[in-house]
């Protein structure tokens, strides 16, 4: 094997170095992206619970409300 050889079999290398570290960055960032999917999927959740929170006060509201006879 000639120098030319040896220095592009080199530099493959060093390719193939870096193209695995930024398979790694990139799995590490899916991994961060999938885990803040779940938080905002709980999140989400947990606003669908205080909007159903929130719609049964009202309607316990508008039932105190109609007993009162403040509104028809």
């Amino acid at each position: 094997m000639n120098s030319t050889e040896k220095e592009t079999l080199g530099d493959q290398k060093e390719t193939l170095g870096d193209q695995k570290e930024t398979l790694g960055d990139q799995k590490e960032t899916l991994g961060d992206q999938k885990e803040t999917l779940g938080d905002q999927k709980e999140t989400l959740g947990d606003q669908k619970e205080t909007l159903g929170d929130q719609k049964e006060t009202l309607g316990d509201q508008k039932e105190t409300l109609g007993d009162l006879n403040l509104i028809p």
